[in-house]
């Protein structure tokens, strides 16, 4: 299962929210910064993109963020993904 989040936040942010989102799985982020968890169950990668555009003044980092859940049993896939987004979760009204 592959699935793809458009998300406004720099590498960096992307970076600093990985140990929430992973909290107490085994991962680590390789030479391509790939990041892998459980030994492949799980591929994430995070990919610049240009900036949204909100009008001529204002505009918002963004990066495509795939995550390859292919080797997470079915049952486990949408905890994991709750839990990821939750981690990546910012306020707003």
């Amino acid at each position: 299962m592959l699935v793809k989040k458009d998300m406004s936040l720099t590498p960096a942010e992307f970076r600093n929210g990985l140990p929430a989102a992973l909290r107490g799985l085994d991962w680590q982020v390789g030479a391509d910064d790939t990041v892998t968890v459980d030994d492949g169950a799980v591929l994430i990668r995070c990919v610049v993109q240009p900036p949204r555009r909100l009008t001529a003044l204002l505009s918002l980092p963004r990066c495509l963020v795939t995550l390859e859940l292919g080797g997470l049993p079915e049952a486990d896939r949408a905890g994991f993904l709750a839990r990821f987004d939750r981690a990546f979760q910012r306020g707003g009204g």
